[in-house]
């Protein structure tokens, strides 16, 4: 069993925020819903532009430039601001994970969570991180610096039954 108390500093912090946008699917399929959203409103401009018409053309234009907008930059900034409300500033994020053979438990400000190994569908290491990826969508990092080797090993053979029962290194 391994025990780690988590405390979140600034540039960890951003380092998470960025791990749970890049590893949210919702996030992606998002993105390519955005924009396919926008090519289709240029199509119907350039459509409604050969039958005479001026205005509605132009509103379809609007409606890309924002739609292509959204899919690059607005859902990032959207997201990261959410984000950024679960994880306050000024460090006082304390989790505590206990990885056991049952699964991993969650211990913070907001209760205590188990989450079983069938619910982790990715692990693996992110700089200094051991991350697991839940089915929910949510990520949970170990700082594998505080731990010792024997837990590391120990962690590492967690994250190889995830690989195995969910192929290698999914994406």
């Amino acid at each position: 069993m391994i025990r780690q108390d988590l405390v979140i500093n600034q540039e960890e912090r951003e380092a998470f925020i960025e791990l749970l946008i890049e590893l949210n699917n919702r996030y992606k399929k998002s993105q390519k819903i955005y924009k396919i959203v926008a090519f289709v409103g240029l199509l119907f401009g350039i459509f409604f532009f050969f039958c005479g018409s001026i205005v509605v053309p132009i509103v379809f234009v609007f409606h890309f430039i924002f739609f292509f907008y959204m899919s690059k930059k607005g859902l990032k900034k959207k997201m990261e601001k959410s984000i950024q409300k679960e994880f306050p500033e000024d460090g006082t994020l304390i989790r505590t994970y206990t990885i056991s053979d049952e699964g991993i438990s969650l211990r913070s400000r907001y209760g205590f969570d188990l989450y079983p190994w069938d619910v982790i569908i990715k692990a693996g290491k992110y700089y200094h991180y051991y991350y697991f990826y839940r089915s929910d969508g949510q990520v949970m990092l170990i700082d594998h610096r505080m731990l010792e080797d024997a837990q590391k090993e120990e962690v590492l053979t967690y994250i190889k039954k995830v690989e195995d029962a969910y192929g290698t290194k999914r994406k």
